[in-house]
């Protein structure tokens, strides 16, 4: 990945609804000061996918971002 990431979590658990989800990988990338959310997923990409990932990205913003940090970034890889 490059100089500068830090592991941060690895199956970040967050409450939605009332309703448990869980982020594969969290890391934060010291020099862009924002955090990178990966999530691995088997077979070809899906559209449910991409709305997954935002929902994320949304829960981290409200939720885990700290003053200062930048807007979290994503990733999803698909095999």
């Amino acid at each position: 990945m490059g100089k500068g990431f830090a592991f941060a979590e690895r199956k970040k658990r967050m409450v939605i609804d009332g309703e448990d989800f869980y982020l594969d990988l969290l890391f934060f990338h010291r020099r862009l000061r924002r955090q990178m959310a990966i999530e691995l997923k088997l077979g070809r990409s899906k559209v449910a996918h991409k709305g997954q990932m935002e929902l994320y990205l949304k829960w981290l913003e409200r939720h885990e971002r700290e003053p200062g940090e930048g807007l979290t970034a994503s990733t999803s890889g698909c095999r």
